[in-house]
């Protein structure tokens, strides 16, 4: 792991001269390395970038740019798969919806004759949610342990290449995809269950202490999962987000706005 106090001094020169006033200074733990150049990537604290070469030379914004997204990238997309994916993956367990499917299922045998239409298109809905759940929940799992190994690799190595960009690119990717696929699939599917769990209620015989039980664990399953009255500001803002980025067929790999915000805070010379 690279730190400021191993920067060689004609690199630490080469810092000094782009500070301003009292910043402090932060340094990727990692060397970026493009095209058989090895570069710094140094953090101005508030705000403030430039990328360095490891032998001192601070080149043109236009000839490492793509540097600065690929540094940039890395350390935000190894600390969303780690924090977030770490979060996410010990939130709605894959044990929960087992126990959505098996619980289900036995009230499949006990009332589905008296399931109507709608009620039985409501208790498949509720079902394949808890499916896609699973599915989507394995996705963030893998995600996240592959964060955790990129990082100890960055951190060992301290070394990012394309590679690296591109792998911690495709599963920050699948990791926002599946928790996209998973609040759709609860929020929609949150009217349907509501009427499946009152038609169990209404026709589970009340002497039936363990049908009943079976339907409290369901009842809990579903106030755990997501609707619209449970998110805040910043849940529809990154719906939002996400929203539009499925619509598009986009992934991470796109990054006008990205461009720009680096541009803002790079002290390369133009």
């Amino acid at each position: 792991m690279i730190e400021v106090k191993d920067l060689p001094q004609n690199v630490l020169d080469a810092i000094h001269k782009y500070k301003k006033g009292n910043e402090s200074i932060e340094v990727f733990p990692a060397m970026i390395v493009l095209n058989g150049q090895k570069y710094y990537l140094v953090e101005y604290l508030p705000s403030g970038q430039i990328i360095i070469t490891k032998d001192g030379k601070v080149p043109r914004f236009q000839e490492v740019e793509y540097a600065f997204i690929l540094g940039n990238r890395v350390n935000n997309q190894v600390q969303t798969l780690v924090n977030v994916g770490w979060k996410w993956s010990k939130g709605l367990t894959i044990w929960g919806f087992k126990s959505v499917i098996k619980i289900l299922e036995y009230f499949k045998t006990k009332l589905g004759e008296k399931m109507d239409r709608e009620i039985e298109d409501c208790f498949n809905q509720f079902l394949e949610v808890a499916k896609l759940n699973i599915e989507k929940q394995y996705q963030i799992k893998e995600a996240y342990l592959v964060g955790k190994k990129i990082r100890k690799e960055l951190l060992e190595s301290e070394i990012v290449d394309e590679q690296m960009y591109h792998k911690t690119t495709m599963y920050t990717d699948i990791m926002l995809k599946a928790s996209y696929f998973q609040n759709q699939s609860q929020i929609q599917s949150y009217p349907c269950r509501v009427k499946l769990l009152r038609f169990l209620a209404s026709n589970i015989h009340p002497f039936n202490l363990y049908a009943w039980v079976k339907l409290m664990l369901l009842y809990y399953h579903h106030k755990r999962m997501l609707n619209e009255d449970k998110m805040d500001s910043e849940d529809r803002e990154s719906m939002r987000i996400l929203t539009e980025m499925m619509e598009r067929n986009n992934t991470l790999l796109d990054f006008e706005d990205y461009e720009k915000e680096i541009e803002k805070v790079a002290r390369n010379p133009r």
